[in-house]
Protein backbone atom coordinates (compact mmCIF):
# COMPACT_ATOMS: atom_id res chain seq x y z
CA UNK A 1 0.00 0.00 0.00
CA UNK A 2 1.28 3.24 -0.68
CA UNK A 3 0.80 6.03 1.74
CA UNK A 4 2.85 8.74 0.14
CA UNK A 5 1.70 11.72 -2.17
CA UNK A 6 2.86 13.89 -4.81
CA UNK A 7 3.01 16.47 -1.91
CA UNK A 8 5.28 14.81 -0.06
CA UNK A 9 7.91 13.74 -3.19
CA UNK A 10 8.78 14.41 -6.62
CA UNK A 11 10.21 12.20 -9.38
CA UNK A 12 12.39 13.79 -12.11
CA UNK A 13 15.01 12.15 -14.48
CA UNK A 14 18.58 11.96 -12.96
CA UNK A 15 20.95 14.69 -14.26
CA UNK A 16 24.61 14.39 -14.31
CA UNK A 17 25.20 15.97 -11.25
CA UNK A 18 23.70 13.33 -9.22
CA UNK A 19 26.46 10.72 -10.34
CA UNK A 20 28.31 11.95 -6.98
CA UNK A 21 25.08 11.10 -4.91
CA UNK A 22 24.98 7.83 -6.82
CA UNK A 23 28.11 6.71 -6.90
CA UNK A 24 28.99 7.22 -3.26
CA UNK A 25 25.69 5.11 -2.26
CA UNK A 26 26.83 2.43 -4.88
CA UNK A 27 30.31 2.40 -3.38
CA UNK A 28 28.83 1.98 0.24
CA UNK A 29 27.27 -1.32 -1.17
CA UNK A 30 30.41 -2.41 -2.75
CA UNK A 31 28.52 -3.55 -5.77
CA UNK A 32 29.42 -1.59 -8.73
CA UNK A 33 31.46 -4.03 -11.06
CA UNK A 34 34.25 -3.47 -13.19
CA UNK A 35 33.67 0.17 -14.58
CA UNK A 36 34.64 3.12 -12.36
CA UNK A 37 31.31 4.25 -10.79
CA UNK A 38 31.35 7.90 -12.68
CA UNK A 39 31.92 6.22 -15.86
CA UNK A 40 29.27 3.15 -15.45
CA UNK A 41 26.71 5.83 -14.28
CA UNK A 42 27.26 8.50 -17.06
CA UNK A 43 26.66 5.90 -19.21
CA UNK A 44 22.85 4.56 -17.14
CA UNK A 45 22.31 8.84 -17.10
CA UNK A 46 22.71 8.53 -20.62
CA UNK A 47 21.66 5.46 -22.19
CA UNK A 48 19.59 3.98 -19.59
CA UNK A 49 17.19 4.79 -17.02
CA UNK A 50 17.86 7.11 -14.40
CA UNK A 51 15.24 8.67 -11.73
CA UNK A 52 15.21 10.49 -8.29
CA UNK A 53 12.60 10.88 -5.71
CA UNK A 54 13.41 14.04 -4.34
CA UNK A 55 11.28 15.88 -0.94
CA UNK A 56 7.91 17.64 -2.52
CA UNK A 57 7.06 21.42 -1.35
CA UNK A 58 5.53 20.21 1.49
CA UNK A 59 8.52 18.64 3.24
CA UNK A 60 11.49 20.70 1.78
CA UNK A 61 11.64 23.84 4.10
CA UNK A 62 14.51 24.77 1.75
CA UNK A 63 15.28 26.21 -2.09
CA UNK A 64 17.44 22.88 -2.21
CA UNK A 65 15.51 19.78 -2.56
CA UNK A 66 16.79 16.41 -0.46
CA UNK A 67 17.09 13.33 -2.40
CA UNK A 68 15.00 10.42 -0.88
CA UNK A 69 15.95 7.47 -3.37
CA UNK A 70 17.25 6.42 -6.54
CA UNK A 71 16.17 4.36 -9.69
CA UNK A 72 18.91 3.14 -12.31
CA UNK A 73 18.13 0.77 -14.69
CA UNK A 74 19.77 -0.07 -18.31
CA UNK A 75 18.44 -0.37 -21.51
CA UNK A 76 19.33 -4.32 -22.49
CA UNK A 77 17.34 -3.56 -25.60
CA UNK A 78 15.21 -1.73 -27.77
CA UNK A 79 12.39 -3.98 -25.82
CA UNK A 80 14.36 -4.98 -22.54
CA UNK A 81 15.51 -3.39 -19.56
CA UNK A 82 17.90 -4.64 -16.44
CA UNK A 83 16.80 -2.52 -13.23
CA UNK A 84 20.52 -2.54 -11.95
CA UNK A 85 19.49 -0.21 -7.97
CA UNK A 86 16.35 0.53 -6.29
CA UNK A 87 17.60 2.40 -3.55
CA UNK A 88 15.75 4.32 -0.72
CA UNK A 89 17.26 6.60 1.98
CA UNK A 90 16.84 4.31 5.28
CA UNK A 91 14.93 7.59 7.05
CA UNK A 92 12.41 7.46 4.02
CA UNK A 93 11.73 3.72 3.89
CA UNK A 94 8.07 2.57 4.55
CA UNK A 95 6.85 5.87 2.91
CA UNK A 96 5.80 4.50 -0.35
CA UNK A 97 9.37 6.03 -2.53
CA UNK A 98 10.34 2.71 -3.47
CA UNK A 99 7.02 1.90 -4.77
CA UNK A 100 6.30 5.23 -6.51
CA UNK A 101 10.24 5.07 -8.03
CA UNK A 102 8.96 1.47 -9.05
CA UNK A 103 5.48 2.57 -10.64
CA UNK A 104 7.11 5.89 -12.92
CA UNK A 105 9.95 3.43 -14.03
CA UNK A 106 7.61 0.86 -15.21
CA UNK A 107 5.28 3.15 -16.76
CA UNK A 108 8.07 5.12 -18.76
CA UNK A 109 8.99 1.59 -19.66
CA UNK A 110 5.28 1.06 -21.09
CA UNK A 111 5.88 4.81 -22.83
CA UNK A 112 9.09 3.34 -24.43
CA UNK A 113 8.66 0.11 -25.89
CA UNK A 114 9.82 -2.54 -23.69
CA UNK A 115 8.06 -4.92 -22.84
CA UNK A 116 10.19 -6.93 -20.55
CA UNK A 117 12.32 -6.14 -17.35
CA UNK A 118 13.93 -8.13 -15.32
CA UNK A 119 16.04 -7.68 -11.92
CA UNK A 120 17.95 -9.46 -9.10
CA UNK A 121 16.52 -8.82 -5.87
CA UNK A 122 18.16 -10.13 -2.43
CA UNK A 123 15.10 -12.74 -0.31
CA UNK A 124 14.25 -9.82 1.89
CA UNK A 125 12.94 -7.84 -0.81
CA UNK A 126 11.42 -10.07 -3.55
CA UNK A 127 8.02 -9.54 -2.07
CA UNK A 128 8.15 -5.94 -2.83
CA UNK A 129 8.54 -6.71 -6.46
CA UNK A 130 5.99 -9.49 -6.49
CA UNK A 131 3.41 -6.91 -5.94
CA UNK A 132 4.44 -5.39 -9.08
CA UNK A 133 3.95 -8.59 -11.05
CA UNK A 134 7.53 -9.75 -11.02
CA UNK A 135 7.77 -13.39 -11.17
CA UNK A 136 10.91 -15.81 -10.09
CA UNK A 137 12.73 -17.02 -13.31
CA UNK A 138 13.03 -20.85 -12.54
CA UNK A 139 14.10 -22.49 -9.76
CA UNK A 140 17.61 -21.18 -9.40
CA UNK A 141 18.46 -18.26 -7.27
CA UNK A 142 21.93 -15.68 -9.13
CA UNK A 143 24.78 -16.17 -6.63
CA UNK A 144 28.08 -15.05 -7.70
CA UNK A 145 31.97 -14.96 -5.70
CA UNK A 146 34.24 -12.37 -5.63
CA UNK A 147 37.64 -13.65 -6.14
CA UNK A 148 40.71 -12.25 -4.80
CA UNK A 149 44.29 -12.97 -7.11
CA UNK A 150 46.79 -15.05 -5.11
Amino acid sequence: MISATKEDFSIREAKRTDIGSFAATIARAKTIGKLTPKTYLNWIVREGFAFVAEEGERKSNTKKKKAMGFLLAERDSKVAAHVNYLYVHPRHRGQGVGSILMQHFLGTCRKKGIRYVDLHSKDKTAGFYRTFGFKSEGKYTVLFKRLRPN
